[in-house]
């Protein structure tokens, strides 16, 4: 497993990259541009953000627009709609196999709409499977539960298998709601 970070223009302490480096991980120096993140959509095979989110949803169209908190070179905020993400993905010749959203709403939609949101486009786009949050999920929960996902994805290679065993986590802890984790899945023929 080859494991690519980066930690945009958020400092990491000199120990842990070095601790990272002797492990065999990449860490990648720079702003986490949407562009970066493009790159890893059309080349990783796992892609897994952790960050800031949003989904605003449209009354009229019954649909709405989901957006990540990414950064510019500058390092300032670029507010990334789904909409400057998800058309690079369709007849790429490279899509991740499956993308983790740890950003508050990757997940959420506008009424019955499949379709709508970030998680939904992805799986529209061919992304076989997205593991995105509805809503708002504090970090010890969504560390905890990212431990458990991977641990049980590793053991059986089943997506839905390790997503419930990750869900089960917060049933059991009654800290947060256990249907805040949803997976969205594109089965093939």
């Amino acid at each position: 497993i080859q494991v690519t970070i980066i930690p945009g223009h958020t400092p990491l302490p000199q120990d842990l990259l070095d601790k990272l480096a002797a492990e065999g991980y990449t860490v990648l120096s720079g702003p986490l541009t949407r562009d970066v993140l493009l790159d890893q959509l059309l080349t990783a095979h796992v892609v897994h953000f952790l960050g800031h989110g949003v989904f605003r949803p449209d009354a009229v169209s019954g649909g709405g627009t989901a957006a990540l908190y990414l950064e510019k070179q500058n390092g300032e905020l670029d507010i990334t709609r789904d909409d400057d993400l998800v058309p690079h993905l369709p007849g790429a010749a490279h899509v991740p196999h499956l993308v983790v959203l740890m950003a508050c709403e990757g997940a959420r939609r506008a009424g019955v709409q499949p379709f709508v949101g970030l998680a939904g486009k992805l799986v529209k786009a061919g992304v076989p499977a997205i593991l995105a949050m509805q809503t708002k999920l504090p970090m010890d929960d969504a560390a905890e539960l990212t431990k458990r996902f991977y641990s049980a994805l590793l053991a059986s290679g089943i997506v839905d298998y390790a997503a419930n065993e990750a869900r089960s986590y917060l049933y059991d802890s009654h800290q947060s709601d256990f249907s805040i984790p949803a997976l969205f899945m594109r089965l093939q023929h």
